[in-house]
């Protein structure tokens, strides 16, 4: 019985060894053609432009080379550069004609950077481009002087101020303002007063910090929860012409009394005494602070006398009838921020 596998025959080695004498000629070929490109690239220079772009501007001319990396073929050529000098293509890109190689000229310098100075590479171009090519990332927050789109110098001093905001949020009880309005189509004296309501809101509190050192707190409302309603006097000043907005420091039941010494009267800051002015302890009430006294008006203290001690306040009038009129009795006054 015959095997199911023929046996091989001569010819079948023939064609077998004809199929490896040509797949180790095809390799041997194609290593010739190899050897014979790199030959011709080492024997046929390439042409290459050289760009060298320092502060003073750019120039621009043209080479032969048989280096093969930039660096290679610059010191082929004799073009110096330093060790700090941008070259490009950086070495493992191979030269080929037609290329360009591009030399930065830098310069060493110093610069400010989050408040410590330190070596810093200057190159041409931008405060922005010199702050990326030292590997300094900011941000919108950030404090960089000169501005980042000023073109450098050669005597440009670059100052970076690293600024980093902390953000909190607080609940907090807001008081009613005590508001003063002096309406003069109110008569003197005369007080209306409208009680105010404490509000609640929600603040945002913002901390800077400029190279690690705290600069200061912002505080602003983000949302109200209850809204305020001020406290409100609206005081007549009817005799005295005073109008407009302010707020009151502080209020107390006062002993007044009244006085007059004519129109021609000085009082002890030596301002004039007039409807308008009154003496007072300048230890307690000190002198030139505005006063609101009820049933009177508008009252700054310019003058003290003998019997006037602490809150006491002696008002001065229009003349003698209305200072005996007046006599002595206890009035509510309110100091006004004004």
């Amino acid at each position: 019985m015959k095997s199911k596998h023929m046996k091989r025959t001569r010819l079948d080695d023939l064609i077998l060894r004809d199929k490896h004498t040509k797949t180790l000629g095809a390799m041997v070929l194609l290593l010739a053609l190899l050897l014979i490109w790199q030959a011709v690239e080492f024997l046929v220079p390439a042409q290459i432009i050289v760009v060298e772009t320092s502060m003073d501007g750019s120039t621009s001319n043209t080479y032969l080379t048989r280096e093969r990396y930039a660096r290679g073929a610059l010191d082929e050529l004799g073009i110096e550069v330093s060790d700090i000098d941008d070259v490009s293509p950086v070495d493992g890109y191979v030269l080929r004609s037609g290329d360009t190689v591009e030399i930065t000229r830098c310069i060493p310098t110093r610069a400010v950077i989050a408040g410590s100075e330190r070596d810093f590479v200057l190159r041409p171009g931008s405060v922005a481009d010199n702050l990326a090519f030292n590997g300094i990332a900011y941000d919108d927050d950030d404090i960089i002087s000169p501005a980042l789109d000023t073109t450098v110098t050669p005597k440009v001093k670059i100052e970076f101020k690293d600024v980093r905001k902390e953000v909190e949020e607080k609940q907090e009880v807001v008081p009613a303002r005590n508001v003063v309005i002096l309406d003069p189509d109110l008569y003197s004296g005369t007080v209306e007063e409208t009680e105010g309501v404490d509000g609640e809101a929600i603040f945002t509190y913002t901390t800077t910090y400029v190279n690690g050192q705290e600069q200061g707190t912002e505080k602003v409302v983000k949302e109200w929860i209850t809204d305020k309603v001020d406290h409100k006097l609206r005081c007549g000043t009817s005799l005295t012409g005073e109008s407009g907005e302010t707020t009151y420091t502080d209020t107390f039941i006062s002993e007044s009394t009244a006085y007059y010494f004519g129109e021609h009267a000085y009082g002890s800051t030596g301002t004039h005494c007039t409807y308008g002015t009154c003496a007072v302890d300048p230890t307690v009430i000190p002198y030139g602070t505005t006063l609101y006294v009820e049933d009177y008006g508008i009252a700054v203290a310019n003058d003290t006398g003998g019997a006037i001690v602490g809150t006491d306040i002696d008002l001065y009038m229009y003349n003698e009838n209305d200072a005996r009129r007046w006599g002595r009795y206890n009035v509510r006054v309110w100091v006004l921020d004004y």
